[in-house]
């Protein structure tokens, strides 16, 4: 007999629509997502670790992200033509957007870029308030 093997893959791409948390029948939770990438289509994810679940549910559709797992590959047929399924169980998400942070809210340095913008432009000066 042969020894099992198991394929770890490193995806990144982006959310095509937002994760959805479900119940096998067994009653354990898990989240399924589909990640799009820019070259080979879509992956379909699935999370059972809690945290992995917590991050890629507080995610929405078209966020960015990373995903390390256990890859699976399927060929199946679609309308006469073979197809790929591409599938990663994961055990580490990493998202570009940050917890906490608010989906359309400025960044920390265009945020601070658009205040110096501000004072420059009501004719503030550096060392205005400085006394000599």
């Amino acid at each position: 007999m042969g020894v099992a093997m198991t394929a770890v893959a490193l995806i990144q791409g982006r959310l095509w629509r937002a994760a959805e948390r479900r119940s096998a029948r067994s009653g354990r939770e898990y989240v399924c997502a589909t990640l799009v990438d820019d070259d080979s289509g879509f992956w379909s994810v699935v999370a059972f670790h809690a945290d992995v679940m917590d991050e890629l549910t507080r995610l929405d559709a078209n966020d960015r992200l990373a995903a390390w797992g256990a890859l699976h590959v399927e060929l199946f047929d679609k309308d006469g033509a073979p197809r790929i399924c591409r599938k990663i169980v994961v055990d580490r998400v990493l998202a570009l957007r940050p917890a906490g942070a608010l989906k359309g809210a400025p960044r920390r340095s265009a945020a601070k870029r658009a205040t110096v913008d501000r004072h420059a432009s009501d004719g503030a000066d550096v060392v205005d308030g400085v006394s000599a």
